[in-house]
């Protein structure tokens, strides 16, 4: 199964106020709140949504770059330091 099409984005829709509370559209899902949550709380949950969106709509081009400066090094030290911290995102 493929994931979302990128770009993800983050909406909050205002016309979707139904349900007691808001929504906001969070790449591919949706996320509730109800009215009278802790503004605290909804920040937290906006911006850690920020962090995996923008994440998410870099990491071909941060592979796609890794890649480039791999074909171009000729320095062994760097090589085994970017193959290294390429395994370990591969990894996660």
């Amino acid at each position: 199964m493929k994931h979302t099409e990128l770009p993800w984005k983050i909406e909050y829709d205002n016309a979707d106020e139904r349900g007691g509370g808001q929504w906001y559209n969070i790449g591919p899902t949706t996320v509730w709140f109800p009215y009278g949550a802790p503004q605290e709380e909804k920040d937290r949950a906006v911006a850690n949504a920020a962090f995996i969106v923008r994440a998410c709509n870099s990491h071909y081009e941060l592979l796609e770059a890794c890649k480039k400066v791999l074909e171009i090094s000729h320095d062994p030290a760097v090589e085994r330091i970017l193959i290294e911290t390429i395994r370990k995102m591969v990894l996660l």
